[in-house]
């Protein structure tokens, strides 16, 4: 290392260096370490090596709502100052292309190969070419949408939404069945008040869908005086601020006599309760996004699965039993509503919820029971009951 030249000029003398990074565009060294952040003017200039990043190499034209804009920003290893930039987007158009920051639109599918160029004060200048880097599909996600987690996690087109980069959704396991996968928010695990962790679905368009409803299971305890609870929001334009659908805390979301803890021990019994929230409001809307938020509390794990984005008509995907079957009298109804299910049902569960998808009355029911609903406000409710795992949707008329 004879021919090593010290060079220290504005850094400390000696200090332990976490950190360190070339600054190219600036032509600076720059270091951290525990006496603070320090930097100097490099001794010599690199040679200019063109590169770049694009915040995604993937956008579906049939997802509704999606923007198909990809921003593509250099980060090229040349000294900025007089720096010249071309870039070059096979079948993409560009706000510009002699720009640091380029964002550029797509509406064909195809691989498409981007090209950078970059010319630095002195003329020299490169050259970098990523052949086939951006993917454009035409693949509609559309509604309805039916999601058992059981797959990848996220599944595809739905997103994670984690801006404070604590704990987030992640992939779970239902304890009785290593093999059925379910979304949870591990709340035991991880302290996010006050943050905001969402779990989004493909955004959808309800042009032509008169009564759009979601259903999900739910699996929840509370935990000592934690409180923990889940949220269903929604937007009707990308840039609005996000509403409130459905909102549960604490022992209002936990399911009755259930059982589920964070250390995943097999103690009890762990059950599952199906809510519903009614997105007849969103009808006629072409830019539906949902969202399931975490309202963290440092509780206990939340569970969610079977969640199915279609109407009531549509609910029992896999027709596993006929609605036909399930006797709702007297309908309209004012003080009772009575149930009769076939008896090879055996106990299954029954839940009245309200148009803004909060539970009003639970119970489980074995081939006759009777729903008092004297309390009740005046107006449409929605009957779920759970036969199987899967939800069957009647509506009364409380008068």
């Amino acid at each position: 290392m004879t021919d090593w030249v010290l060079y220290n000029n504005g850094l400390p003398a000696q200090t332990p260096v976490v950190f360190m990074q070339n600054h190219y565009c600036e032509g600076k060294v720059r270091v951290a370490g525990s006496r603070g952040v320090h930097e100097a003017p490099v001794m010599e200039s690199s040679s200019v090596v063109a590169a770049f990043t694009a915040n995604k190499l993937k956008i579906n034209l049939g997802v509704q709502c999606e923007a198909d804009t990809i921003r593509f920003t250099d980060n090229s290893a040349v000294l900025c100052m007089g720096a010249q930039y071309q870039w070059t987007f096979e079948a993409g158009q560009a706000n510009t292309l002699t720009e640091e920051t380029v964002f550029v639109v797509y509406d064909s599918p195809g691989y498409y190969d981007v090209s950078l160029t970059v010319t630095d004060a002195d003329g020299n200048m490169d050259t970098v070419t990523w052949p086939d880097l951006i993917e454009v599909v035409d693949e509609p996600v559309g509604f309805p949408i039916a999601e058992d987690f059981n797959d990848e996690f996220p599944p595809e087109h739905w997103k994670l939404y984690n801006p404070e980069g604590g704990g987030t959704w992640e992939h779970g396991t239902v304890l009785a069945d290593p093999s059925d996968r379910v979304a949870q928010f591990p709340n035991y695990w991880v302290n996010t008040s006050g943050e905001t962790d969402l779990l989004i679905m493909p955004a959808q368009d309800f042009t032509d869908v008169d009564d759009p409803q979601l259903f999900f299971d739910v699996s929840y305890q509370t935990y000592a005086e934690y409180v923990d609870g889940l949220a269903v929001w929604f937007k009707t334009n990308p840039n609005d601020d996000w509403g409130v659908l459905y909102e549960k805390l604490g022992s209002e979301l936990a399911v009755e006599n259930n059982y589920t803890w964070f250390w995943y021990d097999e103690g009890g019994e762990i059950l599952w309760r199906t809510d519903t929230v009614d997105l007849a409001p969103l009808a006629g809307e072409n830019c539906v996004t949902l969202a399931f938020a975490n309202i963290g509390g440092y509780g206990n794990h939340i569970w969610l699965d079977n969640v199915n984005l279609t109407t009531p008509d549509a609910v029992d995907i896999d027709q596993l039993a006929d609605d036909k079957d399930i006797l709702v009298y007297p309908n309209p109804a004012q003080e009772f509503v009575n149930i009769r299910i076939p008896s090879e049902w055996g106990v299954i569960q029954g839940a009245i919820y309200d148009s803004r998808g909060k539970l009003v009355a639970h119970e489980q029911l074995n081939t006759t029971a009777r729903f008092d609903t004297q309390d009740l406000v005046s107006g449409l409710y929605n009957m779920v009951f759970t036969v199987e795992g899967r939800p069957i949707v009647k509506r009364i008329l409380i008068q």
